[in-house]
């Protein structure tokens, strides 16, 4: 099996400041976060579908998309005919504005309504029980 070999960089002093480096950072990637042009966290929009009516709303654009997810699980599985993508936010998506989803049509306001809808499922659900 063939792995490269990772040169690690000391702590060190330039011009007064101190530039720490992980221990388990590579050479490149610790000149390339030395120099400002290394993004470590990539950010995802959170975009959801409702596939009956054919709408999409971007949500958010977060770091951790878990939760949206989770919830849009959730719903699936409480019988919602919805869908979310998280695609990587970069120069061509870098705005709302410029997020499109192929076949669909915004709507502003639309996880607030599934959620609710969801919301409702569950409780119904809940009162049925007892």
């Amino acid at each position: 099996m063939n792995q490269a070999k990772v040169k690690f960089l000391p702590i060190t002093e330039t011009d007064g400041s101190s530039i720490l480096t992980h221990p388990f950072v590579s050479l490149q990637a610790s000149r390339a976060i030395q120099a400002g042009s290394f993004n470590m966290i990539t950010r995802f929009w959170m975009i959801i579908k409702d596939d009956a009516t054919r709408t999409f709303e971007v949500y958010a654009q977060e770091a951790n998309d878990n939760a949206f997810t989770n919830r849009t699980v959730a719903m699936q599985r409480s019988g919602m005919n919805v869908s979310c993508i998280t695609p990587p936010v970069t120069h061509k998506n870098g705005t709302k504005a410029m997020v499109k989803v192929p076949g669909y049509t915004l709507e502003n306001g639309l996880y607030e309504r599934l959620v609710n809808r969801h919301r409702e499922i569950i409780m119904k659900a809940a009162q049925d029980e007892y």
